[in-house]
């Protein structure tokens, strides 16, 4: 997993015409000035500066892999609720919708 996303921060860099270091993948060493985006990462970059957050239903979730992140110095962020959380007709839906796309990015197909 660390190897796509090495992969895909050096297109990314690419396309925008920056060169990134592997540490832009642990997001903790950083400051951030938040705008808006991804809750989920948001989340996370609050917990990491410190910055207070309201109660939610996956806030705990959030801390905990936060810490697991931190401790194991990892920046790999996998998240597989959904596996347990979406019903069979659910996740049928999803790979009739988009499984061919999820497919390409290395996702086995449902």
């Amino acid at each position: 997993m660390k190897e796509n996303q090495l992969k895909y921060l050096q297109k990314i860099g690419d396309f925008i015409g920056l060169d990134y270091e592997e540490s832009a993948l642990k997001f903790w060493l950083f400051e951030h000035h938040l705008a808006g985006g991804n809750q989920g990462l948001i989340t996370q970059i609050k917990i990491s500066q410190g910055i207070p957050l309201t109660n939610f239903d996956t806030r705990e979730y959030y801390e905990k892999e936060f810490k697991r992140m931190f401790s194991e110095d990892t920046n790999i962020f996998e998240d597989y609720r959904w596996r347990e959380e979406l019903s069979r007709r659910t996740l049928f839906v999803f790979d009739l919708v988009n499984g061919e796309d999820n497919e390409r990015y290395g996702y086995e197909r449902d």
